[in-house]
């Protein structure tokens, strides 16, 4: 069959999230062509891609096709499945494919006659401003997630840090917890809908992309109290140069983005902005600021902070309970302050 170099391509590029190299899971750096789809499957996540050309069923590993795609120069190319290969021509030049005779681990006829439900306008915003509060500690898998509520309410933290979003709307779903990682690989298909079980919450696009994460359903922190103690607080408008400041500072944050963080500090009228890296080095920046408040220090993520910016420069000091605050009518942030 013929198909357009570009559409396969794409189709490939938005499945790279549900592959994995991890050693023990058979299919895990394969693509899998069944039924229509093209699908991927690490056993945290599951991607389908309609592709409705190719009805044949077989599996390929992932590496050699993408690389030979990025290097075909021609507009189209004519894709045949034999017993054992899966054969690419483009223009004068011919590939095989080997073929894999694994057991395909899903099968996409589960989303045959499923209701999907809306999602609400402001999910994807919500769901990456909690995930830039959850943790990165293996040993604690329930910080590690997003809680999604159906009250509408959508929360991450890591005890330390707190990001809240209230939708303003139910969502027709069961309380659960999305893992942070998962479902911000998720969110590049820009999902509009969902359906879930008891182990999956599954994400539809209006292309019909499918992806899909594992949840859990455990007790998440009770951040009530907390979001409660945070009434009053001295107000802090940051200056317009932080912006510029950040954008400097995050070239000497570690390279990991879950490991990237700038220390900011107020002290005797000045705002400073640092980063340190072991392998970079660091940045320093101070900004004057002259605010009628006392000496605070607290992490963050550059970028997210980049992020709360554009919605309220101004936040909130609340020495008592030794926090920083950002708030707006639907979103908190909070963020422990250093000792």
């Amino acid at each position: 069959m013929e198909i357009t170099k570009d559409k396969l391509k794409n189709a490939l590029s938005t499945l790279k999230p549900g592959l994995s190299k991890k050693d023990g899971i058979g299919e895990s750096n394969c693509f899998v062509f069944n039924n229509g789809y093209i699908s991927t499957f690490n056993n945290e996540l599951w991607f389908n891609y309609p592709m409705p050309e190719i009805q044949e069923s077989f599996i390929i590993e992932s590496d050699e096709i993408m690389q030979l795609l990025d290097k075909t120069k021609v507009d189209t190319v004519t894709l045949n499945v034999t017993e054992k290969l899966l054969v690419l021509q483009a223009g004068k030049s011919k590939a095989g494919f080997n073929t894999i005779a694994i057991e395909v681990p899903v099968d996409v006829s589960f989303f045959e006659n499923k209701v999907w439900e809306k999602l609400p306008t402001d999910f994807q915003t919500a769901i990456k401003f909690a995930a830039m509060s959850a943790s990165n500690d293996l040993i604690n898998p329930i910080v590690q997630c997003v809680s999604v509520k159906s009250d509408g309410t959508i929360v991450g933290t890591n005890n330390f840090r707190l990001s809240f979003w209230d939708l303003g709307t139910t969502i027709p779903i069961k309380d659960t917890l999305i893992p942070a990682d998962s479902i911000l690989k998720i969110l590049t298909i820009n999902p509009t809908s969902f359906i879930s079980d008891d182990e999956w919450i599954h994400f539809k696009n209006d292309e019909g992309v499918i992806a899909s994460c594992r949840v859990l359903y455990d007790n998440f922190p009770n951040v009530t109290p907390v979001l409660n103690k945070i009434k009053g607080g001295h107000s802090i408008l940051f200056p317009d140069g932080i912006n510029n400041a950040l954008d400097k500072a995050i070239i000497f944050t570690e390279d990991d983005k879950q490991a990237q963080t700038v220390s900011i500090s107020y002290k005797s009228n000045y705002l400073s902005i640092d980063s340190e890296s072991d392998s970079k080095g660091f940045y320093k920046e101070r900004i004057l600021m002259d605010a009628d408040v006392s000496d605070f220090n607290f992490l963050i993520d550059p970028s997210f902070l980049k992020d709360i910016l554009k919605r309220s420069k101004k936040c909130l000091l609340h020495t008592e309970q030794n926090i920083i605050s950002f708030q707006d009518e639907n979103w908190t942030y909070l963020a422990m302050l250093k000792q």
